[in-house]
């Protein structure tokens, strides 16, 4: 990975590993086997020291002695890089809860990019959390070559260095790329620009919106436009929170440490505050807007900093269920219903169209969809801001609910 500057320092792979740590994931697995064959055996342990460990390229052999009369050994010897165990049906997934575009089309790079980048992302300025969903549409749709793959949880943080300004709403993603990474870090700053990122304000300031490299492959790079890892890393909690949602087993090649090790020495450590706190976003009453900027409330996840009960309306759109089977199966009764919770002051609204009643009788997508759908299409009509969760374990259910203006999956699974 050639570098303009005559000056960068580079390293394409360091010399030095964590063997550590592929020593216990490979014990913790040989322990728990029950392999017929050697074959089997060094295949799953190469995977492992590939998948789980990162190793980019290993030599596994394992002997059986005294297996045949004569012989010292019978064995199986295989080398392994991350191409191998590439899986064919890779698909952009996230974890339950967290960032992700609104658009669900393909992006730009085919499903041979082979290099990963873990980018994070920030913005403070006007709706925040819709420049976050903007900015990775914009990795979707618009970054060239590249393929969104995962994103992590919504986290709202405090502002560092410069601390007068305001809060921070963070995020980081994994892009599968063919850009090098001075491409790569060229059209970022391309995105950033059309979404009016000012680059006059003083570094560390207020900004709608921020791309930085934390990984790319297994690279280290020290130049004066990029650094690989990221040269600040190590010491913020923004960044290491949502990247362990993402992947705690990734090596800082720096500092010969895990990014799940790394986070776990910020977050016990007496002198650094704690002040990242796992959000979600919830569609907010007009009135309960602490930021006229956004049309939805924070609500922290985590119960250490949760200041206040949130209480769900249960609606169900069924013939069976516990308590109330029957009573709101027609349209005009369900929305009168979820008229009178909204107006009670419920925060969230539960509608469900199958009942988990023990011994209830199954239903099928179609049915439940006929179940839900208009109830949550009728209550958008008419104005409720509020958010909508909907109780169900079907996909397409729940895709349905989601299109017709529901803000929540509640599988019930």
């Amino acid at each position: 990975l050639p570098l303009p500057d005559d000056n960068a320092k580079l390293n394409k792979v360091p010399r030095y590993r964590n063997y550590r740590t592929v020593v216990d994931a490979v014990s913790e697995l040989v322990e728990q086997s029950s392999y017929r064959t050697v074959e089997a055996l060094v295949t799953s342990i190469a995977r492992t020291a590939v998948k789980v460990c990162k190793v980019p390229k290993i030599t596994v052999r394992v002997e059986k002695p005294s297996a045949i009369t004569f012989a010292a050994c019978t064995g199986a010897e295989i080398t392994r890089t991350a191409d191998d165990f590439a899986a064919a049906n890779e698909s952009p997934r996230a974890p339950a809860g967290s960032l992700v575009s609104a658009d669900g089309s393909c992006s730009t790079a085919p499903d041979s990019a082979r290099h990963s980048a873990y980018i994070a992302l920030g913005t403070n300025i006007g709706d925040r959390l819709g420049n976050l969903h903007k900015a990775v549409f914009n990795l979707r749709k618009n970054l060239p070559r590249s393929r969104l793959i995962e994103t992590s949880f919504l986290y709202e943080t405090l502002p560092m260095y410069v601390t007068d300004q305001a809060p921070f709403l963070n995020a980081a993603c994994l892009v599968k790329t063919e850009l090098e990474p001075l491409e790569l870090l060229d059209e970022l700053k391309r995105l950033e620009f059309e979404m009016g990122r000012d680059f006059t304000v003083y570094r560390n300031g207020p900004r709608v919106i921020d791309y930085d490299i934390l990984f790319y492959d297994e690279v280290v790079i020290e130049s004066d436009v990029l650094t690989i890892p990221h040269a600040l890393l190590h010491e913020r909690r923004f960044q290491l929170g949502p990247l362990c949602d993402i992947d705690r087993d990734l090596m800082h090649h720096r500092l010969g440490k895990t990014s799940g090790t790394l986070f776990r020495h910020l977050t016990t450590h007496n002198e650094v505050p704690d002040d990242t706190v796992q959000v979600t976003p919830l569609k907010a009453r007009w009135h309960t807007r602490p930021n006229p900027h956004e049309g939805c409330i924070l609500k922290p996840l985590n119960p250490k900093t949760q200041k206040e009960t949130v209480f769900m309306g249960i609606l169900n759109c069924t013939p069976d269920s516990f308590s109330d089977g029957g009573d709101f199966v027609s349209l005009d009764a369900a929305v009168e219903h979820a008229t009178r919770l909204f107006n009670d002051g419920a925060d969230i609204i539960d509608i469900g169209g199958q009942s988990t009643r023990p011994g209830a009788d199954p239903v099928g997508v179609e049915e439940e969809i006929r179940r839900i759908v208009p109830v949550i299409k009728r209550i958008r009509e008419e104005g409720m801001e509020i958010p909508i969760s909907v109780d169900t374990f079907y996909a397409e259910v729940a895709a349905a609910a989601l299109d017709a203006g529901a803000d929540i999956v509640n599988d019930v699974t």
